[in-house]
């Protein structure tokens, strides 16, 4: 059956014009939606336990940066992470009280359903709390980052990319063997048509 399909695509350039001919416009097509090879603004939602004149000013340094938009402030834990749940956000930033005081931890949440999310973020809350120290603060390592990964805590990407590529796969194939079992049979049909007229 292989054989007999594959000598039928030879014989028709359609056919291997459909096969290739997606290809190539799958690869412009998701060429032009990551041509910027950045993600920016990313809907994040804030909720300063502290108040201190400190907390504002690291909360100034995620609204500064590109990569995160403040769509929202959250009044406790539980609101950030509803906003989460219901998709108006992607990632929180908690800065719990005392922060000025203590210099206690920072707490990073993100919806990890999105690994190209979930690395953008990790690494610019990790710069931003970096700078942080050594502008404002002039020491290093003082504040801990604590991380939150919902909904993909192993930041695997098995379920979420590969598993979408083979069913994408899949589906072409079975688009292409009807496709081809149709145009035999239109074909058998339009011949015997010609044949008895």
């Amino acid at each position: 059956m292989f054989a007999r399909e594959f000598r039928n695509c030879l014989k028709d350039p359609r056919r291997l014009i459909f096969i290739f001919g997606a290809s190539i416009v799958y690869l412009f097509l998701f060429g032009m939606l990551y041509q910027p090879n950045i993600v920016q603004k990313i809907p994040t939602v804030i909720f300063d336990e502290d108040q201190s004149k400190l907390s504002r000013e690291i909360v100034q340094n995620f609204s500064d940066s590109d990569t995160f938009e403040i769509v929202d402030y959250a009044r406790d834990e539980s609101e950030m992470l509803e906003s989460i749940q219901m998709k108006r956000s992607l990632a929180a930033i908690h800065i719990p009280k005392y922060f000025a005081r203590d210099r206690s931890s920072i707490l990073y949440m993100v919806n990890g359903s999105n690994i190209i999310v979930t690395n953008v973020t990790s690494s610019a809350t990790l710069e931003i709390v970096e700078s942080f120290e050594e502008e404002i603060l002039n020491q290093t390592e003082l504040i801990h980052l604590r991380s939150r990964i919902l909904y993909n805590p192993t930041q695997g990407y098995m379920k979420f990319f590969v598993i979408g590529l083979s069913l994408i796969a899949f589906q072409q194939g079975l688009i292409f063997a009807i496709g081809a079992a149709s145009f035999d049979e239109g074909s058998k049909i339009f011949s015997n048509n010609i044949f008895f007229k």
